[in-house]
């Protein structure tokens, strides 16, 4: 009741108080009373965190919010960690796009591959900014904040886990770091006009490449758009590719190359995010 009553509400603010075996919801100009059950009746309790954990440190939340890019509701991020391995690994992926990261962070124990949801990393960036430690046990995860706050999620359990591995591998070219390029600031603005001009869901915009400048063509029923963005390297490319999934990477990465099969967009050296191309 108490979240369809705060869910079904245009107040601005709501205040909740608690006494005795009530509480006092206040919204606006209304007001409702909701019974309160007792901590030692509750049908579940909190479970409590064995174990230092995983230092929730800056390194590990920036690959969090990075592997966000590509997070869908019906897909969770996968947590990879060896044994005694210094670096955790995250991995996400939908339909159009895939997401990796890795945390300089002690595993220790045991290694393991878990997938966790979207809705808990969420609350994890929002809980732990001041860092934290991460709690991964058999059936739940847990993330436990500096202030002492507490987030809990249910796994999800995955008969057939992605192989993020041999999808990179496949994806990547073998020495696609080299052609690698600081993203130039005019790239974001040919896409922030493409995405005005294309005025649907999915905007696929052709790129080809000449000598070491990106072409991008776009006609719709608003117009044409024809941009030039200068690369400084040359190499085969006739694609497109949904720039609205590229512009949501772009505040995120700072170097960027594209192939027939995606666009590659990377962080430093352990953050990176593909964008598959679109059918032609």
């Amino acid at each position: 009741p108490l979240l369809g009553l705060v869910s079904n509400s245009k107040a601005k603010n709501v205040e909740i108080v608690g006494e005795g075996g009530s509480c006092t919801l206040k919204m606006a100009s209304s007001k409702a009373t909701l019974p309160l059950i007792p901590f030692d009746q509750a049908v579940w309790s909190m479970p409590r965190p064995q174990g230092t954990g995983i230092d929730l440190n800056e390194d590990l939340l920036a690959a969090i919010r990075h592997v966000m890019l590509s997070a869908d509701d019906g897909v969770g991020i996968s947590l990879i960690g060896d044994h005694g391995s210094k670096f955790l690994e995250l991995y996400s992926s939908n339909d159009r796009s895939l997401a990796w990261g890795m945390a300089a962070t002690k595993v220790g124990g045991k290694g393991f591959r878990v997938e966790i949801t979207p809705a808990f990393c969420a609350r994890v960036l929002d809980v732990c900014k001041e860092g934290g430690s991460l709690h991964i046990e058999p059936d739940h995860v847990m993330a436990v904040a500096a202030n002492g706050t507490s987030v809990f999620s249910r796994l999800i359990h995955s008969d057939k886990p992605l192989d993020y591995g041999g999808a990179l591998e496949h994806a990547l070219p073998k020495d696609y770091q080299s052609f690698l390029v600081e993203t130039p600031a005019r790239l974001a603005l040919a896409v922030d006009r493409a995405l005005v001009l294309a005025g649907g869901d999915i905007t696929p915009v052709r790129h080809t490449m000449k000598e070491g400048v990106l072409h991008l063509a776009l006609d719709s029923m608003m117009g044409q758009l024809r941009e030039e963005v200068p690369l400084g390297v040359d190499y085969k490319l006739n694609t497109k590719f949904d720039v609205a999934l590229i512009k949501r990477g772009l505040p995120h990465t700072d170097s960027i190359m594209f192939t027939d099969n995606c666009a590659v967009m990377c962080s430093g050296e352990h953050n990176g995010y593909i964008v598959s191309c679109l059918a032609s």
